[in-house]
Order: structure tokens, then sequence, then C-alpha cells
């Protein structure tokens, strides 16, 4: 992510899968961002999915999915990169 990067997390609703160990997140991303070698995205607004796991007592995202809002520019990233 650049340090010109903007996020604000919205409305997140958590379901647990299996108690202190897998978790489900659901909540809106919205804000401005300049994705590598693309313009940048002023009108960044997507829906966001996220499953966790608990590893060695820490949680750690294993699962993401982006869908633009309509209205929204939304991403071209299709996964996260560790």
């Amino acid at each position: 992510s650049a340090a010109s990067d903007v996020y604000k997390r919205q409305h997140i609703q958590v379901t647990i899968l299996v108690p202190d160990k897998v978790a489900l997140a659901h909540y809106y991303s919205e804000g401005s961002m300049t994705p590598k070698d693309s313009p940048a995205v002023s009108n960044y607004r997507t829906r966001v999915s996220q499953i966790y796991t608990k590893e060695a007592g820490k949680w750690k995202v294993r699962s993401s999915h982006w869908s633009a809002i309509t209205g929204g520019s939304g991403t071209s990233q299709t996964a996260i990169v560790e």
C-alpha cells in the first residue's frame, strides 16, 4: 500500500464459525488508493468478506473477497500478499 492510500472500514459484522478458531468478517471499505502501475482511485468503495483463522494465538486473514459497490471504483486486487 502506498503512503497516500486511505481506507475507512465501516459496518463491520463478525460471525464466529468455530469458537476461538475461525471467524468471518463482512464490512465496507471506502477511501482512496493508488494501485501499483495503475491510475489513482479517488472513489474506492467495496464490500469485503474475509475469513480469519487463529494460529499460534494470533488471528490471520486466510481468504478475502472484494466486490465493488455501485458508484464506486472498486479494486483490481484479487489476493492478499503476505
